[in-house]
């Protein structure tokens, strides 16, 4: 292998994951020099602690030109200064994304940044409270053209959450930017309401005002496409003011969680000429069904639409919503008021083949809808349909049939969802299905101890009895796979799936691509499934068995003896591990960075020490309630 030329190396190295990649750059140096190729890292985030970089790291980041890069922990101090210049020299030149989010600093460790800057298109200064405190931001001349010259070709700026973000201050940055398109506000301090006292319409030196916000959107109407004025005290009135701007281009235009909009604001934007295409509203409680049906009727171009909080969803407008709006790549709808009937008109008649996302979390659709899916959106990649309690079993084979692209999938809360769904046995075994056609909710169980069904069946609801010996043989006879047939599937939550058993882990989940799975209170799984689990899943790196109270430190031996990638381990809640757990995660998760040991009550404080010492990259580590650690929380006899 060492005498392949580098670029061969490079070239091999290009078909591997980012995880994958950097274990093979720890092969040899020549791996190692091979990985840092430029080729490599179009597409990769460099994160900078700048309390803990040196200079050898940042000249072998330097090598890499990746593009976007994150720095944390940057403040005043003085070895977090020399860090941020040395970063800004040497990785600064090859930059288009910077983020600066919540560092502490003051304006001349910014205009030492960014004066090495000249390509970056996109900065975020969120949360940079100190930048803008003393008011004097940019003030001087000399580094107004310092930052002039490095903002030219500034596309996309995020200024959230600034308390100190004033008019004066505003101006200053967007008049060094004179190719801004998208620029983000939200949680601002935005004044929407006149000041009588301001008679001359001065520049406010304490916070941003909509008057100057809107001389702003003015100027820039024909270049500006993307605005965010979340978590702001926008108005309908104020929003109707925007939509009436001449000439004002926006392609997009968030809205989240403003509490003081409502429907005509939502209609002014809906009937306006902006040609929105990407437009969220999630948590407006003000927005009835009215501003719904103006969306559906006046905005057809709409390629992205997220929105909730909407208390009452007739059948006739969300059927309308699915039926006009058929460009759709992106649907957020989690609303408890949206049924099944409303979407299943809506798709009789269209095909929604450009859509990729969808989230219904939370909302009443059941299988119906779920089945009116499957025939007209067939490349979703990210299907969430957490906490939908109407799903079964027969929408979970209906998705492993259809949704073969699906790469994203998460099923948290559908307590329905048995073995029988994933294995997808509900259908093609006549054997195991029910003989009379009564008010039936999917549910099977080979035995209460393990199923843990501990409740009569409601009125005529019929739970069926499926012996050990019929149910293997339903399992090696089908040829229909069940969930297994997502071969793309990347993420899986089925958090709270309470009656899932090991069966599912030992005959339904080999995902060959699979990275974070989360089991959560699946409390029915023993050591045996976590076993089986780790031997056709090894690649996965997030991992949640959080209140799985029957995994004891054999099954957690199986488990990190097998997926040595995992970088994230929840154990929440299981309280039959101990101080010897400690040891086996120290000596198999060499990858980890975070990990949750909270209720966990037999491992204590100083053998968590011990493990953070032991795991170098390990970041993270939450012990509330672990044996010395405060009280542990007892777990109730019925569990």
């Amino acid at each position: 292998m060492e005498k392949l030329p580098i670029e061969l190396i490079t070239h091999i190295q290009g078909f591997l994951c980012p995880s994958d990649r950097g274990a093979a750059s720890l092969v040899s140096k020549l791996w190692y020099n091979a990985s840092l190729d430029p080729l490599l890292h179009t597409n990769t985030v460099i994160r900078l602690k700048a309390s803990t970089a040196t200079p050898t790291s940042l000249k072998d980041l330097a090598r890499r030109q990746s593009p976007h890069l994150v720095v944390s922990f940057a403040d005043g101090a003085t070895g977090a200064s020399w860090v941020v210049r040395e970063m800004s020299q040497h990785l600064g030149p090859h930059l288009q994304s910077l983020s600066l989010y919540g560092c502490d600093i003051m304006e001349d460790m910014f205009v030492d940044i960014i004066q090495h800057c000249s390509n970056i298109r996109s900065l975020d200064l969120s949360c940079c409270n100190s930048l803008f405190m003393s008011g004097i931001f940019l003030k001087d001349p000399s580094s107004r053209e310092v930052a002039g010259k490095a903002l030219k070709k500034l596309r996309e700026v995020k200024l959230n959450s600034l308390r100190f973000l004033s008019d004066v201050l505003f101006n200053r940055f967007v008049e060094c930017a004179p190719n801004l398109e998208d620029i983000s506000l939200s949680g601002c301090n935005l004044a929407f309401e006149t000041d009588p006292c301001n008679k001359e319409n001065l520049e406010s030196v304490s916070f941003v005002t909509f008057t100057n916000l809107k001389k702003f959107l003015e100027e820039r109407a024909c270049s500006l496409t993307g605005l965010d004025l979340s978590r702001t005290f926008i108005t309908s009135a104020a929003l109707q003011d925007i939509c009436a701007i001449p000439k004002l281009g926006l392609k997009r235009l968030v809205l989240d969680s403003c509490t003081n909009l409502s429907d005509k604001g939502l209609a002014a934007v809906a009937s306006s000429e902006m040609s929105v295409e990407s437009l969220s509203f999630m948590q407006c409680n003000g927005v009835t069904a009215v501003a719904i049906a103006a969306i559906a009727d006046n905005m057809t171009a709409l390629r992205d639409l997220k929105f909730s909080g909407v208390r009452i969803l007739p059948d006739n407008v969300v059927a309308n919503l699915f039926s006009r709006l058929t460009d759709l790549s992106s649907l957020a709808v989690p609303c408890i008021d949206l049924k099944s009937k409303g979407i299943v008109q809506g798709l009789s008649s269209v095909n929604h083949s450009s859509l990729t996302y969808l989230d219904l979390g939370g909302s009443s659709v059941d299988d119906k809808a779920i089945s009116a899916l499957a025939t007209v959106a067939p490349h979703l990649n990210n299907l969430d349909l957490r906490s939908c309690q109407l799903i079964s079993d027969y929408s979970l084979i209906v998705i492993s049939q259809s949704f073969m692209e699906l790469r994203y999938l998460n099923l948290a809360w559908c307590t329905s969802i048995t073995d029988f769904g994933i294995l997808g046995l509900e259908k093609y075994d006549p054997q195991l299905a029910p003989e009379e056609k009564l008010h039936y909710s999917g549910r099977f169980t080979r035995s209460h101890s393990q199923m843990g069904f501990f409740t009569a069946p409601k009125f005529d609801e019929r739970i069926q009895l499926v012996n050990e010996e019929d149910l293997m043989k339903a399992v090696k006879a089908r040829k229909f796979k069940g969930l297994m047939e997502l071969e793309q599937l990347e993420s899986l939550d089925l958090s709270n799936c309470l009656h899932i058993t090991d069966l599912s882990l030992e005959r339904g989940m080999a995902f060959p691509h699979l990275r974070s799975l989360q089991l959560s209170f699946c409390r029915n799984l023993t050591d045996g499934g976590f076993r089986a689990l780790a031997q056709s899943c090894p690649d996965v790196e997030v991992l949640s068995v959080a209140h799985c109270h029957l995994l004891t430190n054999d099954g957690l031996q199986s488990l990190t003896s097998s997926l040595r990638r995992l970088t994230s381990l929840n154990l929440t809640g299981c309280t039959k591990l101990g101080n010897q757990s400690l040891e086996v995660i120290a000596s198999n998760c060499p990858r980890l960075e975070s990990i949750n040991l909270s209720l966990c009550g037999a491992v204590s404080v100083s053998a968590i020490k011990v493990l953070q010492g032991n795991l170098p990259a390990l970041k993270k580590v939450e012990f509330g309630h672990t044996g010395s650690h405060l009280a542990p929380l007892s777990q109730p006899d019925f569990f």
